[in-house]
């Protein structure tokens, strides 16, 4: 019996092995379906980046890169490129299903493939797939694959922009063992903030919040790039607080979750997120989190939600003069995630 194949297609996956900051959720979750699926073979097909063509081994998966560049002028060629890809997995191995990450490209070149190979597909929505202003979701045919999301809040607004019912919750997790250790230290960073610097996120409320709270002894550190981040340096050196919030850029993922080890708080004001991986890691890191989005239904009571930037301050200023306990809570395990997506998978066949 020839052994079962499943495979994934994604924008993007990480170029090799040390690449820590390429979409890290869909990593940890890859890696604990292998534990949990030692015999299952895993391929990934990927659009867009790496920026170049090439087939390649990642933590003993096949990966096949199809090179877009995130460039319009390469969509058809990538698309074919992909579709041939798909195509020749599933002529060559036994493949039970396909898992097409976000309601938007992958899973619209994925669809008729898997349906004229009676051939199980999830789409899986990750974030702001489910906004009004995806136009895949006309190309999409829901009743050719599963619809799967990764909170009730993604759910809900799936239903609420597109009509849309998602068939299942997958919620995010963690893979606590390809992570480093939880380890007791001091904890000298009072708010820490991680993530793309992005409009959205609205990382530059922070500052405002130090200036708010006033208190010189505070500690602040924000960690990530993008196109705020020159604005954002601008504003701290404008309010002359350069001494207690500092930028550390774009760091390794592994590094990323050693600064929560050391944070007493994380502090997620984006506007949006599906289901934050960078919550979940903070919790489990023992940091008291507040945050404008929730990523799960059951969060522990070191989370913290607010809606305004004057609650945000205000939620902050309490925790750090009343003092925050710092203990840490798993709220989902990727191993849960991946059994939860192979019984779907495995209900279809």
């Amino acid at each position: 019996m020839r052994k079962q194949s499943l495979i994934i297609v994604s924008p993007g996956f990480p170029k090799d092995e040390s690449e820590s900051t390429c979409l890290p959720y869909i990593q940890m979750f890859i890696k604990a379906l292998q534990k949990a699926n030692p015999d299952l073979q895993i391929s990934i097909v990927s659009l867009q980046y790496p920026f170049y063509s090439k087939t390649y081994s990642w933590h003993s998966c096949k990966v096949i890169s199809c090179g877009g560049k995130n460039k319009k002028s390469n969509r058809l060629l990538t698309w074919y490129k992909g579709k041939r890809a798909i195509k020749s997995i599933i002529k060559n191995e036994n493949v039970i299903g396909v898992v097409s990450m976000w309601l938007t490209e992958c899973t619209y070149i994925t669809q008729n493939i898997a349906a004229k190979n009676n051939i199980p597909l999830v789409a899986w929505s990750w974030g702001q797939d489910v906004k009004k202003e995806n136009k895949y979701i006309k190309l999409l045919r829901f009743n050719l694959f599963k619809t799967a999301v990764v909170s009730p809040s993604s759910c809900d607004l799936l239903f609420s922009n597109h009509g849309i019912k998602a068939d299942i919750i997958l919620n995010n997790g963690i893979d606590v063992d390809s992570i480093p250790q939880l380890v007791t230290i001091e904890r000298q960073v009072d708010i820490l903030c991680v993530g793309s610097l992005n409009d959205f996120k609205r990382f530059d409320w922070l500052i405002d919040a130090v200036v708010a709270l006033n208190n010189e002894n505070i500690k602040a550190i924000i960690i990530g790039d993008g196109p705020e981040r020159k604005r954002i340096e601008g504003k701290i050196i404008g309010e002359g607080l350069q001494n207690q919030i500092q930028m550390l850029g774009e760091l390794k993922h592994e590094d990323c979750l050693r600064w929560m080890n050391k944070s007493k708080i994380l502090l997620h004001p984006s506007s949006f997120e599906g289901a934050s991986t960078v919550i979940l890691e903070a919790l489990y890191y023992g940091c008291n989190v507040v945050s404008f989005t929730v990523p799960a239904e059951n969060v522990p009571d070191a989370f913290f939600a607010v809606s305004s930037k004057e609650e945000m301050i205000s939620r902050l200023k309490t925790l750090i003069n009343k003092g925050v306990t710092n203990k840490s809570v798993l709220v989902n395990s990727s191993t849960s995630t991946s059994k939860a997506l192979m019984n779907l998978v495995k209900a279809e066949n």
